[in-house]
């Protein structure tokens, strides 16, 4: 019996030993926890990214629909020489949007302006309405001194009705219907204002001196290929390239 006892614990034990043994030398691989398993963010602050491919927004400029918004200015201008019959008084318009504008029969591009009068014997071409016979002649004779002008500021509505006096004015010049009735008629007409359209030209440059100022019209200065005779009135009435005397510089 002593002995059977023996042989069991002695059995037990080597069984012991061999576990231990067993345990010693395997690797046994650990669960890993949630942290260790996954690269995955685990909030959502973690989870929103922001899109490096998002196009960056673009504002277009706003266009002014202000009606009272200041798109050119109107002057009216004189100049006197020897003798005062001999003077001449016109308007000029300057363009202060962005675009061009229309004036009369003649689109006045950006950052430029237009005279329009009318004259008779200083001209070849005919008598009648002339666009910038002025803004031809007067800067390279030196006149912009000597002028006299006052001006005003357009809004668009301003400018339709300058546009649309010019197109149904008649293309004539005449001794009652001269320059100075033209550029007071018209100027009448749109400022509001009214001066008295005499018939010589250099007591019109009296009443001009009494309401303006001199010397400070800043005069676009164009190039003959921007010199034109008006032909035809009203709805017939288109613009004409002036020939060479016209353009000569007295």
């Amino acid at each position: 019996m002593k002995k059977a006892i023996s042989i069991i614990l002695a059995a037990l034990l080597i069984f012991g030993v061999s576990v231990s043994a067993f345990a010693e030398n395997t690797d046994i691989p650990e669960i890993p926890t949630n942290e260790e398993t996954t690269n995955e963010p685990t909030t959502e602050e973690e989870i929103t990214q922001p899109s490096t491919d998002a196009e960056e927004e673009t504002t277009e400029p706003e266009i002014s629909d202000d009606p009272d918004e200041k798109v050119a200015t109107l002057s009216v201008c004189s100049c006197m020489s020897t003798p005062v019959v001999a003077g001449h008084t016109y308007i000029y318009v300057q363009n202060l949007s962005d675009e061009p504008i229309e004036v009369g029969l003649y689109e006045v591009p950006v950052g430029q302006g237009v005279s329009v009068g009318t004259l008779s014997i200083s001209v070849h071409d005919g008598w009648g309405i002339y666009y910038n016979i002025e803004t031809y002649r007067e800067p390279r004779e030196g006149h912009i001194p000597q002028i006299w002008s006052k001006t005003i500021e357009l809004d668009k509505a301003d400018l339709e009705k300058l546009d649309k006096k010019l197109d149904k004015f008649v293309n004539y010049w005449g001794p009652f219907f001269n320059c100075s009735f033209f550029a007071f008629s018209v100027w009448n007409n749109v400022s509001g204002d009214f001066l008295i359209p005499l018939v010589i030209p250099g007591l019109s440059h009296l009443v001009v001196q009494a309401v303006g100022e001199k010397g400070v019209l800043d005069m676009y200065m164009s190039d003959a290929s921007q010199v034109f005779k008006q032909r035809g009135t009203g709805e017939d009435a288109y613009l004409e390239p002036v020939g060479e005397k016209t353009l000569e510089i007295g």
